[in-house]
């Protein structure tokens, strides 16, 4: 699945929009995961332009580029304990402590995250072209 990022939107009733400082308007990329709630809408998780990083960014700043599903998602409803959470990711990044495994400040389960975490982005990057 690719997005366009089109900018953020600040005032939606005028339809004014702004730049990111991890993003750059009207580039292509590649959703990593999607993360939906009645609180927070629909957010997609991406790799920010130096690709170093995920970060999750409101689903409202995109255009679909392109709708195909990579195979290596599953679907968490009712995820972090509440029925109006939806997780679509790959299956290692559902587990409840993966990110902050991938967070923390070294140590195995974080090397551990690291290494799942390339392994699936390589998955979802290789079938999203």
């Amino acid at each position: 699945m690719r997005v366009r990022f089109v900018g953020n939107r600040t005032k939606p009733s005028i339809g004014e929009r702004t730049a990111s400082a991890f993003l750059t308007v009207g580039k292509e990329y590649a959703v990593l995961s999607i993360l939906a709630s009645d609180t927070d809408g629909v957010r997609f998780l991406l790799l920010d332009d130096l690709e170093e990083q995920p970060g999750w960014h409101p689903a409202s700043a995109f255009d679909l580029s392109s709708d195909s599903v990579p195979s290596n998602w599953r679907i968490a409803v009712g995820a972090a304990g509440k029925p109006d959470h939806l997780e679509i990711a790959p299956e290692p990044w559902l587990d409840p402590g993966f990110f902050n495994a991938y967070w923390a400040d070294g140590g195995e389960a974080a090397t551990e995250a690291h290494e799942l975490f390339r392994r699936e982005l390589a998955v979802i990057l290789d079938e999203s072209l």
